[in-house]
């Protein structure tokens, strides 16, 4: 299931072909602007106009909300060797509780994405890791781990909900694509 895209007004947005259509984005390996560090696994830097985007695949939802916060980590140009430790133990100073409801899966991993760049802005600390207790089309809560934030390479402004997709992925696993505005 897909967010409709919202109008864009004159001069911003793509500036045509169709979003949706195969050779619109094409997956590139390293993202645009960020050191040539590789994608985290089953992450893809998208070709987007005066945006960025990711394709990001996994065999669950968690997998996919964790791949996709890891994917927005890299195309800020962190370290992705150290965002991808998953932490063990009891709540540290940098761990945070995250609650969000949703009315479908595309909106609610946009929503994700959003409040893990605002904590990034505003805290100055980063995604490195998340253990769910809860995982839906509609309802998340989680405990998010985060690191503090160096300087990234490219500004991210904000997640959109253009050509926003998240569901099933034909074969099976979960398939996400995201636009995000820089």
């Amino acid at each position: 299931m897909s967010a409709p895209d919202p109008p864009h007004a004159p001069g911003s947005g793509p500036t045509g072909g169709s979003a949706h259509a195969p050779d619109a984005h094409a997956p590139d390996a390293h993202a645009p602007d960020a050191p040539n560090a590789p994608a985290p696994e089953g992450v893809r830097a998208l070709d987007h106009t005066a945006d960025v985007g990711l394709v990001v695949d996994a065999p669950d939802l968690p997998a996919l909300f964790t791949r996709a916060a890891l994917g927005m980590e890299w195309l800020l140009g962190e370290n992705i060797e150290a965002v991808t430790r998953m932490g063990r133990g009891p709540a540290r100073a940098g761990d945070v509780d995250i609650t969000l409801y949703a009315p479908e899966l595309p909106v609610l991993l946009a929503d994700w994405l959003r409040e893990l760049l605002y904590l990034r802005q505003v805290r100055g600390r980063r995604f490195e890791s998340a253990r769910f207790q809860e995982l839906s089309g509609t309802a998340l809560l989680a405990r998010i781990r985060l690191a503090p934030a160096g300087e990234p390479v490219r500004e991210i402004k904000g997640v959109t909900y253009h050509g926003l997709e998240a569901d099933r992925a034909p074969g099976g696993g979960w398939r996400a694509r995201v636009i995000m505005d820089v």
